[in-house]
């Protein structure tokens, strides 16, 4: 004689902190009646006896409207990132382009998150460096992002007027500022809070002005 219902909510007596519904009631001529359940996103099957009823959960449970779940689910993604999910596909004011989104996606679905980008000229490597800094931002405390690139880039402004499109306020270091972060470095243990965000001439590493701060 079976006890319990099809969709009624139990749980395991040897595990009561875990609720699920039963799919389906499978009576057994000459046995203990066993109930086909759905729990940890499968399909599974328990003796009558292996089960409790969880009436106290079951009546505290309620319909949500479209908008509540819409939220709940929001929620849910947002505590746990997934790594097949892009939180910056609508971050900044750029054309959607598919390929340029290519090098986030390895980035988030790697164990070891390290990646190199080498593209043409011209085919959007300083897009695809901000969505990656906007995906970072998205899933994890970012406190200061370094970029490093040629001379003429700085003085065009180009990766600054780039990163303007994700809302990212960058400022050029020169040889005495980049000096003045390094030291503050030493001394403080931290790199300076107002050069986070910094872009950088690669030339300072190779130049009389790159002293450190001797």
């Amino acid at each position: 004689m079976s006890i319990f219902k099809e969709k009624q909510i139990v749980a395991l007596k040897s595990n009561p902190n875990k609720d699920f519904p039963i799919f389906e009631v499978l009576p057994m001529p000459h046995g203990e009646t066993r109930y086909k359940v759905f729990v940890d996103n499968a399909f599974a099957t328990y003796y009558q006896s292996q089960l409790i009823a969880i009436e106290n959960k079951a009546e505290s449970r309620r319909n949500l409207t479209a908008h509540e779940l819409k939220a709940k689910i929001t929620a849910l993604q947002l505590q746990t990132p997934s790594n097949s999910r892009i939180y910056s596909l609508n971050s900044g004011r750029i054309q959607f382009v598919p390929y340029q989104y290519r090098p986030v996606l390895k980035l988030i679905r790697a164990d070891r998150p390290r990646l190199l980008i080498a593209d043409e000229v011209g085919v959007g490597k300083t897009i695809e460096s901000g969505l990656i800094i906007k995906e970072l931002k998205a899933r994890m405390d970012i406190n200061s992002v370094l970029i490093i690139c040629p001379k003429a880039l700085v003085a065009e402004q180009k990766w600054h007027k780039e990163m303007k499109r994700f809302d990212e306020d960058f400022h050029a270091l020169d040889g005495e500022r980049l000096r003045h972060c390094l030291k503050e470095t030493d001394l403080e243990g931290q790199w300076p809070r107002k050069d986070n965000y910094s872009i950088l001439p690669f030339s300072l590493f190779d130049s009389e002005s790159y002293r450190l701060y001797r």
